[in-house]
């Protein structure tokens, strides 16, 4: 009799424990609101500034999980607590990037990437959100509570592949990338003859957009050591490439 009531009291114990789990986990579900990347890349920062520890970039028309926003300067900054894979997988991303590349995800977008499909290929259904994966937790920065983003200007933002309409001759309509692989208009060392340094710049350096962001971060830090030389275009390049900083180097 005592052993039977040790087995029943013990089967108790185990589907409290289970039940009080379950309910913690349901409490600890992340709070999301679906984006999806708008433009063609985006970097994420473990920190709302893009001079912080690159951690990922997101493609355009990924769909993310941003849990909270952050006003950093003239930047709202979002937090990604995951990205929404095909067949309602969850990638852990956890990191910042800037709230202008993105935009609200659609009750289409999030069907479509929650689809499962069949062994076949021929059917879908969709997974009930009970049965998604242990959720992603967040730091205490991110626990601010979500607003929506204020509209702003697209105009003010410098992107990797985009002209800079507002620079000056010569640098007006071309873009960093270009910019990187073109010629430069000053050089490094006053005095330097015209045919050591006047060359295309992949002759001295491995730009790409990661390692140029990276420098451009340098300068956010140190104004001053930017403009200490023109080299390679002068002010308004240097300019760009803060402001490209600025922006999360998109």
């Amino acid at each position: 009799m005592i052993g039977r009531l040790v087995i029943c009291l013990t089967t108790l114990l185990v589907v409290l424990a289970t039940v009080a789990g379950a309910s913690t986990a349901r409490a600890q579900e992340p709070d999301c609101r679906f984006y999806k990347v708008a433009v063609d890349q985006v970097n994420m920062f473990d920190e709302p500034r893009a001079v912080s520890k690159f951690m990922a970039a997101l493609e355009k028309n990924e769909i993310v999980c941003v849990v909270g926003d952050q006003q950093v300067g003239d930047r709202v900054w979002a937090y990604v607590a995951y990205e929404l894979r095909r067949q309602n997988e969850r990638r852990p991303a956890e990191g910042w990037v800037v709230m202008n590349a993105l935009q609200r995800a659609t009750d289409a977008d999030l069907a479509a990437v929650r689809a499962i499909t069949g062994p076949r290929g021929d059917q879908a259904t969709t997974r009930p959100r009970d049965a998604d994966p242990p959720p992603v937790t967040i730091p205490d920065q991110a626990a601010a509570p979500p607003r929506d983003e204020p509209a702003r200007p697209r105009d003010d933002v410098v992107r990797f592949t985009e002209g800079l309409m507002s620079a000056p001759p010569p640098l007006t309509g071309r873009s960093l990338e270009q910019l990187i692989a073109g010629v430069p208009i000053f050089p490094p060392i006053e005095g330097l003859p015209d045919n050591v340094w006047k060359k295309t710049c992949n002759n001295c350096h491995q730009w790409n957009q990661q390692t140029l962001c990276t420098q451009a971060g340098t300068y956010v830090k140190d104004p001053k050591m930017a403009f200490r030389v023109k080299h390679p275009y002068g002010g308004p390049e240097k300019t760009a490439l803060m402001k490209w900083a600025e922006g999360g180097c998109q």
